[in-house]
């Protein structure tokens, strides 16, 4: 492959860790790319997944993959850093956010006039001296589709659900294959990512099949200790979705399903996840393979990596969830908004959270959102690794953004 100087970093991007998803492949663990021959040039990062574009980066500064702009299927790829092709550093290896949703490996700096990407490594890389990689894995409906009949097709396989995550495992096990070649040590990975793949890490450590694959772990707003569905609730949400594009009932269900544009089943994917992330329908759960219990009992039993794990959050971060949606400006708002999210238990939460002790009611709804979605998940994650054994560090980031979310 033939890569780029960037400074004094080189980077390769858009290399293929897994062959594309498309037809066939859609629904179905990842595959192996087969190759190429001659030199590939590896000068562009790879598409992103199929999704719904995000409120919180404008459709017109989203990644353009080839051939469809709100992702595609041949997105099995990765994007490697590094300063020399001739040491063994320490490898670092980044999942991305978005809900297990949305989001890239590629995604755009979201603020008008300021260029690049999100997560371009070439100074973590420069100034620290690690391998970085990035990646890309299917998402929404596409990397989390529990349907049944999908535990029939592979008997190698005989579970539903987690394609994304077996993707990531997918993309780890191509770091431990290739990475020395890139002047990666394959013996010390780190795997870290933030939101969903803060979430994703620690599925990863509580996934057995995953343990050999990496050596330490960085989760940055999120744990993944609170209940995930079973399968039997993923295979209602996959009917759901099955019913909604017409085919249901059909004799070959996932075969109507694979020959349906990936457009047609983003349209139906359904809007209850809110403004910024639009549905959160899709998502891990137990199926009995790439997670054979609930991630908290695979800590509680001594069934999680035992490696050093740093874990965290940030203050005030439930002002994400509240993007696009007009701000409570009164406590009666306020106590709507925590009925409306909460029902009987709004009471309790605005005892913990009573508006007076806030700024503006918008302040003391952010304060309860962002510590249930992430906060409180990520401290239960951090008590239960620390109690199976692994060395674990918990940090609380407090510095204000220092700009303006236009």
């Amino acid at each position: 492959i033939k890569g780029a100087a960037q400074g004094k970093t080189l980077s390769f991007k858009g290399i293929s860790y897994g062959a594309s998803t498309e037809g066939e492949g859609r629904f179905m663990p990842p595959s192996k790319h087969k190759g190429w021959t001659g030199v590939r040039e590896a000068l562009e990062l790879g598409p992103a997944s199929p999704q719904v574009p995000s409120k919180l980066i404008p459709e017109s500064m989203a990644q353009q993959p080839k051939g469809d702009a709100n992702g595609t299927e041949d997105c099995l790829h990765l994007h490697v850093w590094t300063n020399s092709l001739n040491d063994k550093r320490p490898v670092m290896v980044w999942f991305h956010g978005g809900g297990n949703q949305q989001g890239a490996a590629g995604d755009p700096v979201p603020f008008p006039g300021v260029p690049g990407h999100f997560y371009d490594a070439h100074v973590l890389a420069g100034e620290r001296d690690v391998v970085v990689v990035t990646i890309n894995y299917r998402l929404n409906a596409f990397g989390f589709f529990a349907h049944p009949g999908l535990a029939t097709e592979d008997a190698k396989y005989p579970y539903a659900g987690n394609q994304g995550l077996l993707d990531q495992r997918a993309a780890l096990a191509w770091v431990r294959a290739n990475i020395l070649a890139f002047g990666g040590n394959p013996k010390k990975v780190t795997i870290f990512g933030e939101s969903a793949g803060s979430e994703d890490v620690c599925l990863q450590m509580a996934s057995p099949g995953s343990h050999r694959l990496f050596h330490r772990v960085i989760g940055e707003s999120g744990g993944c200790t609170t209940r995930l569905p079973t399968a039997t609730q993923g295979a209602s949400i996959a009917g759901a979705l099955a019913a909604a594009v017409g085919c249901s009932g059909v004799t070959d269900e996932l075969g109507c399903l694979r020959q349906m544009p990936a457009a047609d089943l983003l349209a139906h994917l359904p809007p209850s996840g809110g403004e910024v992330i639009p549905t959160l329908a899709f998502g891990p759960v137990v199926d009995g393979g790439f997670m054979p219990k609930q991630p908290r009992t695979q800590f509680d039993t001594g069934r999680s990596a035992k490696v050093p794990y740093l874990v965290g959050s940030n203050s005030d971060e439930g002002t994400l969830f509240l993007l696009g949606t007009p701000p409570v400006t009164s406590e009666a708002a306020y106590t709507a908004a925590l009925q409306a999210r909460y029902g009987t238990l709004a009471d309790q939460v605005a005892a913990v959270y009573p508006a007076a002790s806030y700024a503006t009611p918008q302040d003391a709804l952010a304060r309860a959102f962002g510590d249930e979605i992430l906060v409180c998940p990520t401290y239960d994650t951090a008590r239960r690794a620390a109690a199976a054994g692994a060395p674990t560090y918990l940090y609380n980031f407090a510095r204000e953004i220092p700009i303006t979310i236009l």
